[in-house]
Parts: C-alpha cells; sequence; structure tokens
C-alpha cells in the first residue's frame, strides 16, 4: 500500500504508484522484501549456513532480475554478498579437500585439528571428525597397552606399529619406536 517514489532501477523513472511495479514491468514494489531476504542471507553466512544463503540469494535474484547493465544499491549488494557467499564455499572446499587428504593418508591426528579449527559450515564435519577421533582413540588405546607395566618389548613394538598402521601421524608411537 505504500506509494512508489524512488526510480525503478531498470527503466530510471519515478512514477508515484501504488502496487508491485513500474509501468516497464520491473517489480519495484519487492524492494523491501528484497532487503529483507539480503539481511537474512547476511546472517545465514555469519553462521556458515551456506546452502540457506544461497538459497536466500537465489529468491531475491529472482525478485530483482535486473538486466545486464543496469544496478543499482539493492542489486550492488546482491553481488557482494553472491561474492561472500563464493569466496566461503571456495574456502571450504579448500580445507575440505586438505583434510580429506590428511585422513586418506591416515594422519588422523592433524586431521582432527583441522576439522576442530574448521567452521560449522564444513561440508560432512560431523561425520569426517568422528571418524578422525575414532583413529586417535584407537591409536592412543594401542599405546596406553604398550605403556603398561610388564609387557614385553616385542609386544610393545607390536602394539606402537599397529598404532601407526591405524594413525600414521601418531608421534607418541613414533618416538616410543
Amino acid at each position: 500500500g505504500f506509494v512508489l517514489t524512488e526510480a525503478c532501477p531498470r527503466c530510471g523513472r519515478v512514477e508515484p504508484r501504488y502496487g508491485g511495479g513500474c509501468s516497464c514491468g520491473f517489480p519495484i514494489g519487492q524492494r523491501a522484501r528484497v532487503e529483507n531476504l539480503l539481511v537474512e542471507a547476511r546472517g545465514a553466512l555469519d553462521e556458515y549456513r551456506l546452502h540457506e544463503a544461497d538459497d536466500l540469494l537465489r529468491q531475491t535474484e529472482r525478485l530483482w532480475p535486473l538486466p545486464a547493465g543496469h544496478a543499482d544499491r539493492l542489486a550492488e549488494q546482491l553481488r557482494l554478498v553472491r561474492v561472500t557467499l563464493s569466496d566461503l564455499q571456495r574456502g571450504l572446499d579448500g580445507v575440505a579437500r586438505r583434510i580429506e587428504e590428511l585422513m586418506r593418508a591416515r594422519h588422523y591426528v592433524a586431521a582432527e585439528q583441522q576439522i576442530r579449527k574448521a567452521s560449522i559450515g564444513l561440508p560432512r564435519r560431523e561425520l569426517l571428525l568422528q571418524e578422525a577421533e575414532v583413529a586417535v582413540r584407537r591409536a592412543r588405546a594401542l599405546a596406553r597397552q604398550a605403556k603398561a607395566p610388564g609387557v614385553p618389548r616385542e609386544r610393545q613394538t607390536e602394539l606402537y606399529t599397529e598404532a601407526l598402521r591405524i594413525c600414521d601421524d601418531f608421534e607418541t608411537a613414533r618416538t616410543e619406536l
């Protein structure tokens, strides 16, 4: 029900009128909704809810379909939020690749540390963390068995070797061997 008095970002005309759009067809009446969606998208990015942010930006792009060569404040904000999302996704993808490489190499101690430092937006974060924790826990249990009083040296060697087979970067076992 508000009178629209802002210039249309597509045609540049200012037509005070009621309703959802400019006479050129651009949905300028959606401005408030677009502003709200951008605020929600930024909030989702701040909390690393990247899929949600992407969905909100897609809605915004559908509601504010400026053709190439046209820009306004909202289109620029939308572009900046989209760039931020892309940067975050690229960063998380790089972190995920490094963690998966560590885990393929059975470097679970380093992987666990990287996963804990990674944001909650890391794909499969909980599963990766659980896998790393289980491997490190198993290696530590073997090391504890090896350090128990009365364990023969040969058995200690076997236990430390098994700990390293599970977790190649378990330094306690490497040092003891």
